[in-house]
């Protein structure tokens, strides 16, 4: 053997062995669970390791975090996997996430804030703080009945772009040229892409200081309440943002996806679609590239803007904007987030309970909030895709929080991931509560 053949056979064994070694070190990295629990909520620490342990709906290369707040006070902050399983970067304490719809949770926060300061009527027409709004029939819609997801906006004429939604004058005038998807006020429809949208320019227009969603956040809950939200990233933050993780051609991410249709709520969401009885194909359709999740590993399209979906934060940080408003919307030390009163118009108001026509299963809205259904009763908040969820419950005055950055199947509340810590957490609480 000639000395060139020699040197490349040397260098493709060198390759293999290094592809070998890689590949055992990944398969021996551990799993990591990390954070704290007051005495009582033990429990909920081994519910949230065993999803990890078991596999079976958390993969070993995911990273996620679940937060509660009872009373006002933080009782459970852990997470567990990694932020980048490739680099071997555990999740760590600060590790945020993009958290999809759950970021509307938010952006209806901003807009009952805005409610609760007289700076916003829910009854009002939208024309009214915006005029270039009343075209192509939808001069009559109010502000109700965009929050409540009854407007007839699921869909723009314009594909939502990154680019588009960079331009935020330009986003703003393709949304008041939108023509009525049905009549506002009988349409039943999940606004899953316009929502967030249409709530930035309503709100900039209401904002005594004319700013955005993300700004309006950040000034008013983020920086005076410590909390660790952004809609719109500022770029010298990216470093603390985990990787997006979604399921592949593999055996294993197979049987994670006949899993999850497995769960009643999500086969009943599928069959919707396969019968036309549901609109989920044509609300992807109408976003373009954004559709393609992957695109929120780019460090420059984390910074745009979007109060539908591209919220970035940590589960400690859900929790505890919830838990303040299941502690009728005051801190412990008495700071207020929203009044007792506008928190239960909210509870008290909505939809009813209506077969959603873009989702194909039933829903209820208020003010931006989705009514959340758990043993005895419904509480206030919004799930995202990949599992993420956040809500507020008055009863046991508990807020919850969950983040993660594997791309589940589950996307309306249902992630055992996320339910099986929770359901730990209300043990806990009943114990503690007799």
């Amino acid at each position: 053997m000639g000395l060139w053949a020699k040197a490349f056979v040397l260098c493709v064994v060198a390759v293999v062995v290094s592809l070998v070694v890689r590949v055992m070190q990944k398969q021996k990295l551990p799993i990591i669970i990390d954070g704290t629990v007051q005495p009582g909520f033990e429990e909920v620490l081994e519910a949230f390791r065993s999803t990890f342990e078991s596999g079976d709906v958390e993969p070993r290369e995911s990273g996620s975090a679940f937060a509660a707040y009872y009373k006002g006070k933080q009782v459970v902050n852990i997470w567990g996997g990694y932020a980048d399983y490739e680099s071997s970067q555990p999740w760590r304490h600060d590790t945020m996430t993009v958290v999809y719809s759950a970021t509307k949770g938010m952006a209806a926060l901003c807009m009952a804030m805005l409610a609760d300061r007289g700076h916003l009527d829910y009854d009002q027409k939208v024309v009214h703080y915006w005029p270039e709004f009343g075209q192509n029939g939808k001069e009559n819609v109010t502000v109700k009945q965009l929050l409540h997801h009854e407007a007839g906006l699921a869909f723009i004429d314009t594909p939502i772009t990154i680019e588009l939604l960079s331009n935020y004058d330009a986003l703003g005038r393709a949304l008041a040229k939108v023509r009525l998807f049905g009549e506002p006020g009988t349409t039943h429809g999940y606004h899953g892409f316009t929502y967030g949208l249409y709530a930035s320019q309503l709100l900039t227009r209401a904002d005594p200081k004319k700013r955005t969603v993300g700004e309006y956040f950040r000034d008013e809950v983020a920086r005076p309440f410590g909390v660790e939200f952004y809609i719109g990233l500022p770029k010298e933050l990216n470093y603390r943002v985990a990787r997006m993780l979604f399921d592949g051609k593999d055996w294993e991410s197979l049987k994670r996806t006949v899993r999850g249709l497995m769960d009643p709520f999500n086969r009943q969401m599928v069959w919707a679609m396969m019968t036309g009885n549901g609109l989920v194909g044509k609300l992807v359709e109408n976003i373009k590239d954004i559709a393609d999740m992957t695109v929120f590993n780019d460090p420059q399209n984390r910074e745009v803007e979007c109060a539908s979906a591209t919220g970035i934060g940590t589960a400690e940080a859900l929790a505890k904007v919830f838990g303040i408003i299941a502690n009728g919307g005051k801190t412990t030390d008495g700071k207020q987030l929203l009044s007792e009163k506008l928190i239960k118009i909210i509870e008290e108001g909505g939809t009813p309970l209506l077969k959603d026509e873009i989702l194909g299963v039933p829903t209820r809205f208020s003010s931006g909030f989705i009514r959340l259904t758990y043993q005895d009763r419904e509480m206030l908040g919004h799930p995202g895709s990949g599992g993420n969820n956040a809500y507020a419950d008055s009863k046991y005055h508990i807020g919850v929080g969950f983040v993660s950055r594997y791309a589940s199947a589950y996307g309306m509340g249902n992630d055992p991931r996320f339910t099986s810590p929770r359901d730990a957490l209300y043990r806990a609480i009943q114990k503690l509560e007799g």
